[in-house]
């Protein structure tokens, strides 16, 4: 879970006229030990108290559905994108 996947930027605007910055990170998928089962440790302290793993058939799902799940959040929240930086 060292190293990330994806950084998701955006802007919420709040009822006073401020905007609030989200990060989110998904982090590599990594394999369960034991299991045929790849999951991405996705970051966003603005969203949840701890990290939460979504998990794929093989590393290219794990990501993309860890990708959707944020964008739903982001969109749920209010919070429109600013930058998304893929790494590597």
């Amino acid at each position: 879970m060292t190293v990330a996947a994806l950084e998701l930027h955006g802007i919420r605007k709040e009822p006073n006229g401020s905007g609030l910055v989200i990060m989110a990170t998904v982090f590599v998928a990594e394999r369960e030990v034991g299991r045929s089962v790849w999951s991405c440790t996705v970051r966003c302290p603005a969203f949840f108290d701890s990290d939460k793993k979504i998990a794929g058939v093989d590393r290219e799902q794990a990501l993309q559905l860890a990708k959707m799940f944020l964008l739903e959040m982001f969109e749920h929240h209010g919070v429109r994108i600013t930058e998304t930086k893929y790494m590597s």
